[in-house]
């Protein structure tokens, strides 16, 4: 079971999203059609994540602990999880190959280490779209 908060947006809708599963918000004209879209977005959002080979919790707690210590090694964040060193890699990397995240070589104390770091918002969009949003007025 998973966490939707449910809250008016503009134009009249009601948008719907959840915060366990980044980026997975949906919009409705009523808040009963929220409802029915993001559930429709939360399959898909999965489905994605399957095909993508992530597994869907297990990755999904590790990137939530990436994004709060961005640039932390694999073997401080296997131990912030609670998780082997080779469990954290194996899922580090698949959130790699998912785009979520960068795993880069470093070193630390004079010994070569991992250290995985989210994207950036920046990175989701093209050099255009950035643009767009700089001549944005808010």
């Amino acid at each position: 079971m998973r966490q939707v908060m449910i809250y008016p947006g503009e134009d009249d809708y009601w948008v719907a999203e959840v915060p366990s599963l980044p980026g997975c918000i949906s919009q409705g004209k009523s808040r009963e059609e929220a409802v029915s879209n993001i559930k429709e977005a939360i399959d898909a959002y999965i489905n994605a994540l399957k095909e993508d080979g992530l597994s869907v919790d297990t990755d999904l707690e590790l990137y939530e602990k990436i994004e709060e210590s961005p640039g932390e090694n694999i073997h401080r964040l296997s131990q912030a999880v609670g998780w082997t060193r080779g469990k954290t890699y194996t899922a580090a990397r698949r959130l790699e190959k998912a785009g979520m995240v960068h795993v880069e070589k470093a070193e630390k104390n004079g010994r070569p280490v991992l250290v995985v770091k989210p994207k950036s918002w920046q990175e989701y969009f093209t050099p255009e779209e950035l643009e767009e949003f700089k001549q944005m007025k808010i």
